[in-house]
């Protein structure tokens, strides 16, 4: 019996081997044909839409990180927006795989931040550039040797934004020198103004010396005087008449009404009014000891404080005052003493 059931193991033992032979054979000749006409790949979902196949995810989704990852130069991140999903599949070998196509699509769509550096004055972008360094140069230069009192209030602003959008180092000072200029102009011409506007004030404050001292000795002034107008002399210095009380301060130049008066030399008007018998009076001091003067004006067309050029229209011939007609009553005087115009000018 044992012998007989030895026998029948061993039959069926013999015919499931050859069986399993034969199985293996045909699979293997299976996969040798899918091998030779199908190969794995990854298909490739984006937004729900099978967008292609590729042929390595790992080496794919490495590239896309690197890209990702990038903070290079002005770069602060880099956001991708869109996710792309892989499936293994098998795929016939005569299709074409996407890997550079996927990665171009993820780079493409992905939105850069960059981180820029805008410098500002009072508050207020003027320029921008791409590094802090780069903007702290920038702004050292700016101040460098910036007056005290110039209004420029310089700062450095880190901005993010998805455009790089900077200006070069040559292009950002330039920007940011002409408005030191125009602040350091503004502040020159504020300061000139200021100081005019208290040089009138006190001009205006200041007395009119109108004494009767006079000298007859020729005392040099080493100021080139003009005659400030063309005429007749109608009365000379030390000159008495009923008309005034004391010996002529001056010399009157006869000449018609609203005739230009020209400043004799260059100086500072120290007083410009009505002063009694002069009439309206304009005072020019040319030096901290010499003075002219110029009485009796119908109008004047300076102020106080003003600077004038020899030659310029300082007012016009009139008779205000204790005048008997049109004509300029011209002083010249040294130290308050007044002088004889005539040894100067209209000789």
């Amino acid at each position: 019996m044992n012998f007989i059931l030895g026998k029948y193991i061993i039959h069926y033992t013999k015919e499931t081997i050859k069986a399993l032979k034969i199985i293996l054979l045909a699979t293997l000749i299976m996969v040798a044909i899918l091998a030779l006409k199908y190969k794995p790949a990854y298909s490739v979902t984006i937004a729900g839409e099978t967008f292609g196949y590729i042929d390595n995810k790992e080496r794919l989704e490495k590239k896309i990180n690197n890209f990702l990852n990038n903070t290079e130069g002005a770069i602060a991140f880099i956001e991708a927006t869109i996710n792309p999903e892989y499936n293994l599949v098998l795929i016939n070998r005569n299709i074409q795989t996407k890997d550079s196509e996927v990665y171009a699509k993820v780079k493409d769509t992905a939105i850069t931040t960059y981180r820029i550096y805008a410098i500002t004055i009072d508050g207020e972008e003027k320029t921008r550039v791409d590094s802090e360094e780069e903007a702290e140069k920038i702004v050292n230069q700016v101040k460098e040797g910036l007056q005290e009192g110039v209004s420029l209030d310089l700062a450095i602003v880190e901005k993010y934004e998805t455009q790089f959008n900077v200006s070069n180092r040559e292009d950002a000072l330039s920007t940011l020198t002409v408005i030191k200029d125009e602040r350091v102009a503004a502040f020159e011409k504020a300061k000139a103004e200021e100081a005019a506007r208290k040089a009138a004030e006190a001009a205006a404050t200041r007395k009119v010396n109108t004494s009767i001292n006079v000298s007859y000795d020729v005392n040099p002034i080493e100021i080139a005087l003009i005659q400030p107008v063309s005429g007749t002399i109608s009365s000379r210095f030390g000159a008495r008449s009923s008309i005034r009380s004391s010996v002529h301060t001056g010399l009157d130049i006869a000449c018609p009404l609203g005739t230009p008066i020209k400043a004799a030399a260059s100086g500072v008007v120290s007083f410009g009014s009505m002063k009694g018998s002069y009439g309206n009076l304009i005072v020019i001091s040319h030096s901290d000891t010499v003075q002219t003067y110029y009485a009796h004006c119908n109008s004047i067309v300076v102020s106080p404080g003003q600077t004038v050029n020899q030659g310029d229209i300082i007012g016009y011939v009139g008779t205000t005052g204790n005048s008997t007609g049109p004509h300029l009553h011209l002083e010249i005087r040294i130290n308050g003493v007044a002088q004889n115009p005539q040894n100067y000018l209209y000789y």
